[in-house]
């Protein structure tokens, strides 16, 4: 019956987050000047699919966190350490801090990450 309130907790949290991510790729889409090129265009439908994604990610996280967060830090912690080394040597060296920070302050750094990312990329006029 819990897990049952929670997936129902959960997809109504999703839905909410979409509804936002909808609201934020439509936002977008009109505040993209009429003189933008094709590339910068394809910059900005590329960062809404990317935040919307966001989105969910971050209201299945946030759910996942409330029912008991050092849980689920310990099992991601044990996941990144049976990685090799060798093959994902930053993710080794830096689980601590991949797994740390509560949902929101993760949400927001994600966030400007993908618009320091956009606005990187438009050419300067």
């Amino acid at each position: 019956m819990k897990a049952a309130a929670r997936g129902t907790r959960q997809a109504h949290e999703v839905t909410r987050r979409a509804s936002v991510a909808g609201w934020c790729l439509n936002s977008a889409k009109k505040m993209v000047p009429r003189t933008a090129t094709p590339s910068e265009v394809d910059n900005c439908c590329e960062a809404s699919i990317i935040l919307a994604a966001q989105v969910t990610y971050a209201a299945i996280e946030a759910e996942l966190r409330r029912a008991d967060p050092s849980a689920l830090a310990a099992e991601i912690t044990a996941n990144f350490a049976r990685l090799p080394a060798d093959d994902f040597p930053l993710i080794t060296a830096h689980t601590a801090q991949l797994v740390a920070g509560d949902v929101d302050e993760r949400f927001r750094f994600a966030i400007d990450v993908v618009i320091d990312g956009v606005l990187g990329r438009a050419p300067r006029r």
